[in-house]
């Protein structure tokens, strides 16, 4: 069961606001589990019985001018296995590898759900004699959240920036781009698979840039 209400604003001095509260309630929610016998690891959709989701979204543009603009949001989520008897964990052994496990698992914070996550974009195009510059810049926040059932494994709350620089000249189809992205630097778990052979953590890409050339027809 699922509800949600919400409200709209639009036009107000260059201001759109939009405000979300949702609530859902899931029965017999399904969980893609790795179950490991005789150490062959296998994929099952496993019943994680009940689970409770509750939150609200803000989401905005503001454009003080022609040139410049900016677009926000901000989401706070609470979302937990209200009952979740036979989770399969798994437990370091401290000698290398984990041990797999059923755990009552019911409370828990349900996997990639962090409690705040937001993001801010000012974007910035002119006119010039040479052509037309478009620059822009986000950032976008998250805290902490789980990777697996058993809260064990977290990936810390973390920031990244993006952010390009461009210009089209005039008389041209043409466009040259400097961008960035992951500027903060920071690791973020992308991929997990937790094993009974052990954990095995994949991250995104770290600090990148580069230049780009294009030409549209």
């Amino acid at each position: 069961r699922a509800y949600e209400v919400g409200v709209k604003s639009n036009g107000i001095r260059n201001l759109s606001l939009s405000l979300a509260g949702f609530y859902y309630d899931y029965k017999d929610l399904q969980q893609p589990t790795i179950v490991s016998t005789n150490n062959i690891p296998r994929q099952e959709l496993r019943n994680a019985a009940s689970s409770e989701i509750y939150g609200a979204e803000l989401s905005g543009s503001w454009n003080p001018s022609e040139a410049f603009s900016l677009t926000a949001g901000l989401t706070y989520l609470h979302a937990r296995y209200q009952s979740y008897p036979l989770a399969v964990i798994n437990i370091p052994t401290g000698l290398g590898g984990n041990r797999q496990l059923t755990a009552d698992v019911s409370g828990n914070t349900m996997i990639r759900s962090p409690t705040w996550s937001g993001n801010l974009t000012a974007r910035y195009v002119i006119e010039s004699g040479i052509g037309q510059f478009d620059a822009a810049g986000t950032l976008f926040y998250s805290s902490k959240f789980y990777i697996e059932s058993g809260n064990r494994i977290a990936q810390p709350a973390y920031a990244q920036i993006n952010a390009s620089i461009g210009l089209k000249p005039a008389g041209t189809a043409a466009e040259i781009r400097l961008w960035g992205k992951n500027l903060t630097n920071r690791a973020v778990i992308y991929g997990s698979n937790v094993l009974p052979a052990g954990d095995s953590i994949n991250h995104g890409p770290p600090r990148t840039y580069g230049v780009e050339v294009s030409y549209r027809f």
